[in-house]
This record gives C-alpha cells, sequence and structure tokens, in this order.
C-alpha cells in the first residue's frame, strides 16, 4: 500500500522466490523476458541525501526534484557502464569526486541487463553477501562499475529489523563470508568486525575486498572511463 500511495501507476509483480538471493535473481530473469535494457533495485530500508554544494564534505535531505536527479543520474551511468550504484554515507564524507569506479556497490544496485547474463553472473551462488558476490563476478568479467557521489545512501544499521535480517543469523554471516572467500580467492579476506550499531554490538565474521585487484584480474585498466 505505501508503494501505490506514491506510485499508483506503477505496475506491481508478485514474487515467488524465497530470500534475498534468488529474488534479486528473479528480478534480473524477469527483466531479461520482458526485454528490458536495466534494472534498479533498491533495498526497503535506505534513505537518501545530496551532498552539500557550499561544503562538499557534508549533506542534506534530499527533495522530490533531487530524486528525479538521482535516477537520471543513474540512467546515465548505466548507458555505459554494465554495473552502477550510489555511494554509502558511511565515509563518504572523505569522498567528494563526483564519481568512484570499481568499487563496492550495496544498497543500490543497478545492471544492464544483457552484459549480467553474458558475464554469467547469478545472485543465488551465497544466502548473503549476494550483491558483493555479484560485484566481483562482473569486475573480474572485466566490466567495470561507476558509483555515483553527488548523493548517498544510509540505512539504520547492518542487520536491521525487518528483511533478510528475519533469517540471517551469525552461523550464516559467516557461511557467507567464508563462501564468498572460496569463490574469489585472494580477493577476499574474512575478518572479525564489531561495531555499535551492526547486530546489536556482536562481534561477527565479515570480509574485507580487493575490489580494485580483482578488476585489474579481469583486465580493468584502474583510471580508464569507459
Amino acid at each position: 500500500r505505501s508503494y501505490r500511495a506514491v506510485a499508483p501507476a506503477a505496475t506491481y509483480l508478485p514474487c515467488p522466490a524465497v530470500g534475498i538471493g534468488p529474488t534479486r535473481q528473479w528480478i534480473m530473469e524477469h527483466a531479461r523476458a520482458a526485454g528490458l535494457e536495466a534494472v534498479v533495485m533498491l533495498d526497503d530500508d535506505i534513505t537518501f541525501a545530496k551532498r552539500r554544494l557550499d561544503d562538499l564534505t557534508k549533506f542534506e535531505n534530499m527533495t522530490s526534484p533531487d530524486y528525479a536527479a538521482l535516477f537520471a543520474q543513474l540512467a546515465s551511468a548505466l548507458a555505459t557502464h554494465a554495473h552502477v550504484g550510489v555511494l554509502a554515507r558511511e565515509g563518504g564524507n572523505r569522498i567528494t569526486e563526483h564519481a568512484v569506479y570499481n568499487t563496492r556497490m550495496l544498497r543500490v544496485l543497478c545492471y544492464r541487463v544483457p552484459e549480467f547474463f553474458k558475464a554469467g553472473a547469478s545472485f543465488t551462488r551465497l544466502h548473503f553477501m549476494e550483491d558483493f558476490d555479484v560485484t566481483l563476478q562482473l569486475l573480474r568479467a572485466g566490466l567495470p562499475n561507476m558509483v555515483l557521489c553527488d548523493y548517498v545512501s544510509n540505512q539504520g544499521g547492518s542487520n536491521a529489523a525487518g528483511g533478510c535480517s528475519t533469517y540471517r543469523t551469525l552461523e550464516g554471516q559467516a557461511q557467507a563470508a567464508h563462501g564468498l572467500k572460496a569463490l574469489h580467492g585472494d580477493f577476499v579476506k574474512v575478518v572479525q568486525k564489531t561495531t555499535k550499531t551492526a547486530w546489536n554490538g556482536a562481534t561477527r565474521t565479515d570480509v574485507v575486498i580487493g575490489w580494485k585487484k580483482a578488476a585489474v584480474a579481469g583486465g580493468i585498466v584502474l583510471g580508464a572511463r569507459a
């Protein structure tokens, strides 16, 4: 109902998939069957902010025209890159470029559908961290990504109530971390992390990823702009 309130003319489809990875994969496969060129996936618990022009290290609330401008930028970026994201607010104050490349994508995941399937990418190889897995798959296939930095995304905290947190456990998180390592080898380092907000302060098994190292391995020339 909340979606229909703001987008009454949109088409809504029931998704038969269960779990975050199968759901993302169903979206991609539906898009291919429908002949769509690109897909934009948004987490259901995110907020956005835009970078202030008077101080590029700070952000301010979005207006309706700002959202239109953000999605216009995403569409433009998808014309030149097979996968596109939006910068995370955490640490975003230290990044003042308009865009960064060959790096982490989360919360906002945008793909050109033909290139996704041509690379043989799949969201279903892991129960969690499936977004990181797909980014690594595409980078290692030689497809550079672009992450927009004029806007940032945020959320209440990792594993906040709702969504896949209803079935994601510390054990499942650890299995995903080790699974990502098994799939991508030296591009992934498994670590232990403890933060105040994520997972209610519990220590979790997590990963550190060499995104640019993976891109170079895929034949991507760092610094080049497609």
